[in-house]
């Protein structure tokens, strides 16, 4: 098999990025490991939840979820993900799981 077509080994972290509701956001760096076969391509589903810029993911401005998409080259032919969820801590949450809204005082 040609070196070209040898698939390579890699992956992003952070899988996923819960974060209260901050005025000003918070950045969180994307860490590569492993060897893409050739640039990232970095795409955020919902701009107004999380953006990135320079391997940086800047979120908490804004309550919603998104998913940022990472792709080791422009035909996008292998991928990886990073959920991101922005919650307001004064609404209490909702249950992931289905069963309603969480109490506010179970402090999450």
């Amino acid at each position: 098999m040609p070196e070209n077509n040898v698939p390579r080994y890699w992956d992003i972290e952070p899988k996923h990025i819960r974060q209260s509701f901050h005025a000003e956001g918070v950045c969180v760096p994307i860490t590569v490991r492993g060897a893409p076969r050739g640039s990232l391509v970095v795409q955020s589903l919902d701009s107004s939840v999380a953006t990135v810029e320079g391997g940086w993911i800047r979120l908490g401005q804004q309550v919603g979820a998104t998913m940022i998409l990472v792709s080791d080259s422009a035909a996008g032919d292998s991928m990886r993900y990073i959920q991101v969820e922005v919650f307001d801590p004064g609404s209490g949450g909702t249950d992931p799981y289905g069963g309603g809204d969480i109490p506010p005082d179970w402090g999450i």
